[in-house]
């Protein structure tokens, strides 16, 4: 039952996020509710909850009403507009001779009426040829959505083919979508009820969680059937009741308490406001100040995938005027954190640059603006930033031709920054390596960013921490041997200091024969006194994998399993000091 005791004084209206469901009136009940006599139809029209009521509950109270066993029966629709009525036979030309009528569709939508068609007005022009291109934008939607939204009846549009929209009832229209591979759900289990935050008496009965509802749309006893037509002829849109066409009653699922509790489309909030709350979620660092806001400001209610949506699409346009985009920002840090040494590797045009080479400078056209150039960008640990032409070092003098492919294939233009690869240390942790740089890691990681780009890594181990410690990141453009070259040949003569460099001993990597390479490459150079080691996991299990292949039945893979691991074990003991004796018995 709900409340009847009168409203505590001070207590204002506010926005819930929680839904009923339409209750069965009766003697007691009936100043809460609205009932539809009328002989057309069987459904009932519930008026809204005050949700000051609600403010005077406690959470035990509002889960024993959200909870209770309702009736889910056909419940009329409510939504209200500003129309121009016309029924066959009528002259079209003088349909908008009169004040428009304000209806409720729903009451005539399905049933038995005088009209047939329900005609929008001159407002609402539209062309009759290729109106449902871009219906979902137009004015006349967003009318309809916020007349929905007035009357509880939450709407979208959804389809309806070439030459008509289908309005439907939002989230209650279909059947809930399940994967393929979806397991059978136990009956058996008992799910938590409608969950308040804190509430820590529902969702941890006995000390126990529960399992959560899904926060989908409950359409185990069917899909809403609530829908009407949107159509289009030389006068302008209207609403087809032609038939019967259409359903004004929602079936199957209970109507918001009140309208305060829908979530608002970002089509129906203004630019300006859009603007503000965007500006507030940055000043604040928080998605709720900004919904907050909105509902303290403009009272609009927005749910949280749609602030953040609303945040993420106004940082892409912010990056959309960068040549660089998340890159140039992340450079221009770097270039103010003192603690941070870095190398770029970059494709910039000629006319960017200050002091050109004589070779780069005979490729300028008269205006100064033709080719690009790429360059190698490096701030040291003094913070100074020096830019030099890569074709001056022979050891990546390749990546000229490189950039050249690279611009050729995203189709660039000349004023376009092409961004190719970055290493960075952060000085601090340096030291760990300087400590101890007798042996070093490098690992690479791929699809670990949403840009492409893989990230190695190169790191010690501290004998007094017993800890391993990254000291250098580097994110490359592939896993090629060039990639590996600019590392080995120039990021690393770049970070690293010489006397550390002198001071490696062993290099530890994994199994990539492109990384093994340019190792050993650099053994020559840059580490003259280490020597290079092999990963075992890469080794033993990835070259298992790569040149085994069993086909073993279901039955008898455990035992195959088995075996594996036996063999992997006998494997590893090789590389364990004492296991092996001579090198004749490696091999």
């Amino acid at each position: 039952m709900w409340p009847t005791e009168p409203i505590p004084p001070g207590l204002p209206d506010a926005a819930s996020p929680f839904k009923s469901k339409p209750t069965k009136t009766n003697s007691s009940d009936s100043h809460r509710f609205n009932v539809d006599d009328g002989t057309s139809s069987v459904s009932k029209l519930h008026a809204p909850v005050q949700l000051s009521h609600l403010a005077s509950l406690g959470v035990e109270e509002i889960h024993k009403l959200l909870e209770s066993d309702q009736d889910t029966g056909p419940t009329l629709g409510n939504v209200t507009l500003e129309v121009y009525p016309w029924k066959e036979f009528d002259d079209k030309k003088k349909v908008f001779d009169g004040p428009p009528t304000s209806l409720n569709i729903c009451e005539h939508t399905g049933k038995i009426f005088k009209y047939d068609r329900l005609y929008f007005g001159p407002a609402y022009e539209m062309d009759e040829n290729n109106w449902t291109q871009g219906f979902e934008n137009s004015a006349l939607y967003k009318h309809i959505l916020q007349k929905g939204i007035d009357g509880r009846n939450p709407l979208i549009s959804n389809g309806g083919g070439v030459d008509k929209r289908k309005i439907v009832c939002k989230g209650f229209y279909r059947k809930e979508r399940k994967a393929v591979a979806a397991k059978k759900s136990d009956k058996s289990i008992v799910y938590r009820g409608v969950q308040a935050v804190n509430d820590r008496k529902l969702s941890r009965p006995a000390g126990k969680s529960m399992p959560r509802k899904s926060s989908n749309a409950d359409t185990s006893s069917g899909s809403c059937k609530f829908m009407f037509y949107i159509k289009c002829d030389e006068i302008g849109p209207y609403i087809n009741l032609e038939r019967n066409a259409g359903c004004g009653d929602h079936n199957n699922h209970p109507l918001a308490i009140s309208s305060e509790c829908i979530p608002v489309p970002l089509k129906l909030v203004p630019e300006e406001v859009k603007k503000t709350a965007v500006n507030v979620v940055e000043s604040a660092a928080s998605h709720a100040a900004g919904r907050n806001f909105l509902l303290r400001d403009s009272q609009i209610f927005i749910n949280k995938a749609r602030m953040a949506y609303l945040a993420k699409l106004s940082d892409e346009e912010k990056n959309s005027d960068s040549k660089m985009g998340d890159f140039g920002r992340m450079i221009d840090q770097f270039e103010r954190e003192e603690d941070i040494s870095y190398t770029i590797l970059s494709n910039v045009p000629l006319s960017d640059l200050k002091d050109l080479s004589k070779d780069a400078a005979s490729e300028l056209d008269g205006d100064g603006q033709n080719k690009n150039v790429t360059v190698a960008t490096t701030k040291g640990d003094d913070g100074n930033i020096t830019c030099k032409e890569v074709s001056s070092e022979d050891e990546i003098a390749h990546a000229d031709n490189i950039a050249k492919e690279q611009r050729q294939e995203r189709a660039l233009d000349v004023t376009q920054i092409l961004f190719m690869a970055i290493g960075f240390v952060y000085l601090p942790l340096l030291r760990f390596v300087k400590l101890c740089p007798e042996v070093i890691w490098c690992d690479i990681t791929s699809h670990s960013n949403n840009k492409g780009f893989h990230l190695m890594t190169f790191s010690c181990r501290n004998s007094g921490l017993a800890k391993q410690s990254v000291f250098m990141w580097l994110w490359l453009p592939d896993q090629k041997r060039f990639s590996f070259r600019w590392v080995f040949q120039h990021a690393l003569k770049m970070l690293l200091p010489l006397h550390v460099r002198l001071r490696v001993r062993f290099i530890m990597k994994d199994g990539d024969p492109q990384q093994r390479n340019e190792i050993l490459r650099s053994l020559l150079s840059v580490f003259p006194n280490a020597i290079e080691g092999s990963c075992g996991w890469h080794i033993v299990d990835r070259g298992w994998h790569s040149h085994i292949r069993a086909c073993i039945a279901k039955a008898y893979r455990p035992h195959w399993n088995k075996i594996v691991k036996k063999i992997h074990t006998w494997i590893y003991s090789w590389m364990k000091p004492g296991f092996v004796e001579d090198p004749d018995e490696y091999e």
